[in-house]
């Protein structure tokens, strides 16, 4: 963690997009998520099993691929290209 933000990164793109990190339950306090190198937003509801999120259908890039998790009261995420 750096100054607020969770950076998780995804060694390969899931067929529909989605992915769940389950050590980020309801009880988390996510504030906003982003993929670097992506200009669509991601939906991320908190479930009980854990930070759901849903990005474009198509990868941003042919690498990894890396989230930007901002927690409350722990730093802001900057808006724009990652």
């Amino acid at each position: 963690m750096n100054n607020g933000r969770l950076y998780a990164i995804a060694l390969g793109w899931p067929v529909d997009g989605a992915s769940v990190i389950h050590t980020l339950g309801a009880t988390d306090k996510v504030t906003a998520v982003r993929l670097l190198g992506a200009t669509g937003k991601v939906t991320w509801p908190q479930q009980a099993d854990g930070l759901h999120m849903k990005a474009a259908d198509k990868p941003p890039g042919a690498a990894v691929y890396v989230y930007v998790i901002e927690l409350a009261g722990l730093g802001q995420v900057k808006q724009g290209k990652g």
